[in-house]
């Protein structure tokens, strides 16, 4: 490993060795998701009823963020690039914004699948 950046080997090397580097993905992942849906309800001092609903939301997003990055990956890096162009013009690259993913009525994967111009129309409307 001496002989390679640390954090990025040639790709020979991840091809070769690609079963290991998603398992230990796959640990490093699975160990962080513990950790936070075991601390934060602690942390919010919340009871059981509470951490039930807290760990539906979770892991309801990670459900919705996978199906947004499917959407997502099919998309051109032209089109990849214009949206983040978008985003970067409307100062909406550091925000973060209450979304539905499959609510038509917001910004989410219902954008993304429709297209940066159908989005930006919706955002100009909004702005009147």
């Amino acid at each position: 490993m001496e002989k390679y950046n640390p954090s990025i080997p040639p790709p020979e090397v991840m091809i070769e060795n690609y079963e290991l580097f998603f398992k230990a993905r796959e640990i490093v992942v699975r160990r962080a998701t513990e950790l936070f849906t075991r601390v934060m309800p602690c942390l919010c001092g919340i009871g059981e009823v509470e951490t039930w609903f807290f760990n539906q939301f979770f892991y309801n997003f990670l459900l919705d963020y996978a199906e947004c990055l499917k959407v997502v990956f099919k998309r051109s890096e032209k089109e990849r690039e214009d949206f983040l162009s978008f985003l970067k013009e409307n100062d909406w690259l550091n925000k973060v914004f209450k979304i539905h993913p499959f609510d038509p009525t917001t910004f989410g994967l219902w954008a993304i699948s429709l297209g940066w111009d159908d989005l930006k129309r919706e955002t100009k409307h909004r702005k009147k």
